[in-house]
């Protein structure tokens, strides 16, 4: 999102002291987590949504410059600022809440005062096309980034291809699931579910299938040469619409050998595979606005069941899972920041002030109308606000909700 105005920061006169100190801490627990082997995984997935974030809002600010809008403030962060430098007419910085940043363009909206000399450069001075490509820039980069992330984990890792090996060997385990609660992790291999021998991923997946959701069941495995016993409850299976089923699930996958794809394979399939993650994510944000979908969501919510499968995560949850998934395999990595990028494209382009969407519907917007009025008509900002404002009342409660359920399940 391309933000104008002061309102996301707030004014205080932060010592140097405790600058240097606020960004010596957040650059020291970003290297212990980054370097401890049990906190890699969170600390990388942790880095690469702000990094994500920051390449949405510099596409903004590459396509400010080239469309000669004026650019005041490019910040990582949100708050008071504890580190900054000036060069041009563009301060760069670091703010105290590392959760997001920012691009500030002069002028989006008719509302802002602008000086009478940088009138020419702001936003809502520009062309109608040029209006689009700033305001489009930073989803534009995150499908990009995407395609380019799928494209290198097709080339230089591969997909998985049909194993010699078929004992049940166990290659990830997915976070939440009936496996990591049982403390089942990579490498493990299972010999028997309720002391029934299971000689091959195949006789697993079979024991399972026999079992009912919420079945309590005993699992024999093999770790560094010993027997381990361990228990838990089966999950229900979630369907590729997100939904869950009325089948069991352990919440693994057998240990697999990977092929590269081809560079000119690569291309098509890296699209598709792009389009395929639009389509899944599309679907799951339009389930979310039913009717059914916030009854259901707000059931959750009040029932603190943080352990359904199905319901949305916020960042912390985000980082939590895609950690311990990131831990396991680095290429993980790949495939989540490339679902993360699509997802916050598609967020973005909800047509709603302030997001991207909005400002880019307003383009437009006057765009058509100053054609057919034959003068230059200006949307009335004024008129917006209200919406815009229930609106992000709506996005503070979901993430906080969201948080405090990846809180509780992150504690349990």
């Amino acid at each position: 999102m391309t933000f104008s105005g002061d309102h996301l920061e707030t004014h205080s006169n932060w010592s140097k002291t405790r600058s240097r100190s606020v960004l010596t801490i957040i650059i020291s627990l970003l290297i212990v987590l980054i370097v401890n082997p049990t906190s890699r995984g969170y600390g990388l997935v942790g880095l690469a949504i702000l990094t994500t974030v920051m390449l949405h809002e510099a596409g903004h600010f590459i396509a400010a410059r080239w469309a000669k809008m004026k650019a005041t403030e490019f910040f990582v962060g949100f708050g008071p600022r504890i580190w900054s430098f000036k060069r041009g007419e563009t301060e760069y910085g670091i703010k105290a809440i590392p959760l997001g940043g920012y691009v500030k363009i002069i002028g989006m909206t008719s509302m802002e005062e602008v000086d009478e000399k940088d009138e020419k450069r702001t936003y809502r001075e520009g062309h109608t096309l040029k209006k689009l490509v700033v305001i489009l820039a930073g989803v534009t980069v995150n499908i990009i980034l995407a395609y380019l992330l799928i494209f290198a984990s097709l080339t230089l890792h591969g997909v998985p291809k049909e194993s010699s090996e078929n004992r049940a060997i166990i290659e990830s385990v997915s976070p939440g699931s009936a496996a990591a609660n049982a403390g089942i992790i990579k490498g493990d291999r299972i010999t028997a579910i309720n002391d029934v021998k299971t000689h091959s991923f195949d006789d697993l997946i079979k024991e399972i299938a026999n079992k009912q959701v919420g079945e309590k069941i005993e699992i024999t495995l093999i770790r560094n040469g010993k027997s381990i016993s361990k228990t838990t409850r089966l999950e229900a299976a979630i369907d590729k619409q997100g939904q869950a089923t009325d089948n069991a699930q352990l919440g693994v996958t057998k240990i697999s050998e990977y092929e590269r794809v081809n560079f000119i394979q690569a291309i098509s399939q890296s699209g598709e595979t792009v389009w395929d993650i639009v389509k899944l994510s599309g679907s799951a944000m339009k389930r979310l606005v039913t009717p059914s979908g916030i009854s259901k969501y707000s059931q959750t919510v009040v029932e603190g069941d943080y352990e359904r499968q199905d319901r949305p995560s916020s960042i912390a949850g985000i980082v939590n899972i895609g950690g311990q998934l990131v831990n396991q395999d680095i290429w993980y990595l790949f495939f989540l920041v490339a679902i993360i990028n699509v997802f916050l494209a598609l967020f973005n382009l909800v047509p709603l002030i302030p997001l991207d969407g909005g400002h880019a519907a307003v383009a437009i917007y006057e765009g058509i109308a100053s054609k057919i009025m034959k003068r230059k008509v200006v949307a009335d900002f004024k008129k917006l606000m209200p919406l815009a404002v229930v609106f992000v009342g709506l996005i503070i409660v979901f993430s906080l909700t969201t948080l405090w359920l990846d809180v509780l399940q992150i504690t349990s």
